[in-house]
């Protein structure tokens, strides 16, 4: 995008690069854009919008971070100088979406097997004696409608956290191993995660891999009119190829 918009950048016009990537592309997009007499500064937006919107936590970087941020408090943003050096507010947010996209990798592929062996009730409350503090099934419902709302953008974003991970000297091993992070294999729940459907038998366990004892082959959680759970109860879920 920005050796798009080079050419016609104005000598000392901002340039803000809200663009989640790692700190290596945000140094290349910068080369462009002050090589053309711009004034490129990072912006790394740290959580999601809603219900921040504009006052969503930015974090600044480069040369020029310190003299656009108190403009843009002025417009409303809640924006604050990561450092002067161009790539740390990337570093900081690619190193989080490392978490917070492994996270929801994990969080998916282990609700959907759990639901195929009808052991979710058991699942959850093993989760939630281990961490108390977390409501999973809240966290879960919240984690599959974000991929399934921005599956795509974020699959993209997972690679670059792995490059991110590279450009350290580092092997991405978790980056590169969360389904949404290899190319062509996108984390997308299908449509029946999100949607209501009548309920059918979970599929049979694999074969040689008998199916815990004590528990029922579908969950038998209620899910209110409107309400999402971790795993909707009456909905049947794949992870799409």
């Amino acid at each position: 995008m920005a050796a798009a918009c080079a050419p016609g950048i104005r000598s000392g016009v901002w340039f803000l690069d809200f663009n989640s990537a790692s700190p290596g592309a945000k140094q290349r997009a910068a080369a462009h854009i002050d090589g053309a007499g711009g004034r490129y500064v990072e912006g790394a937006v740290m959580t999601s919008l809603p219900p921040y919107r504009i006052r969503v936590p930015l974090l600044l970087g480069g040369q020029g971070a310190r003299e656009l941020a108190p403009l843009l408090v002025a417009l409303g943003f809640a924006a604050k100088v990561a450092s002067d050096e161009l790539g740390v507010s990337s570093a900081v947010k690619m190193c989080r979406s490392m978490m917070i996209k492994g996270l929801e990798a994990m969080v998916i592929e282990s609700f959907t097997t759990a639901r195929a062996y009808g052991v979710e009730d058991a699942v959850l409350a093993s989760l939630k004696e281990t961490f108390p503090s977390i409501d999973w099934e809240k966290q879960g419902a919240y984690f599959f409608q974000r991929v399934i709302e921005h599956g795509r953008r974020r699959a993209e974003e997972v690679r670059e956290v792995a490059e991110t991970v590279r450009e350290a000297g580092l092997t991405p091993w978790s980056a590169s191993g969360t389904p949404s992070g290899r190319a062509g294999s996108p984390i997308l729940p299908m449509r029946a995660c999100s949607e209501p459907r009548e309920r059918r038998t979970s599929p049979a366990a694999p074969t040689g891999v008998p199916r815990p004892t004590g528990f029922s082959r579908a969950s038998s959680r209620k899910v209110s009119p409107g309400e999402s759970a971790a795993f909707p109860a009456d909905a049947q879920c794949a992870i799409a190829p």
